[in-house]
């Protein structure tokens, strides 16, 4: 899914429709007990980024934390 731009588009003309199941991946890079994943819908904590609130991934000082996966465009710490 990474930033999820891509995935809220495509999404959004499914929601209502009960016939569709809709499925989102998320990077596990390394591993979800490491720090080299991009798990933030499932790891993250609610946080801010470019002015908007979401699940971030944090470092141990409460910064964003960058987020790791082998797929191009994966990688964003969002």
């Amino acid at each position: 899914m990474g930033g999820g731009s891509n995935a809220l588009g495509l999404f959004t003309a499914f929601i209502n429709d009960t016939g569709v199941k809709l499925i989102a991946a998320e990077p596990a890079g390394k591993g979800e007990k490491t720090n080299r994943h991009g798990l933030s819908l499932s790891r993250g904590v609610k946080g801010t980024i470019h002015g908007f609130h979401c699940l971030v991934l944090q470092d141990l000082h409460g910064d964003v934390a960058e987020s790791y996966s082998a797929a191009s465009g994966l990688d964003y710490q969002a």
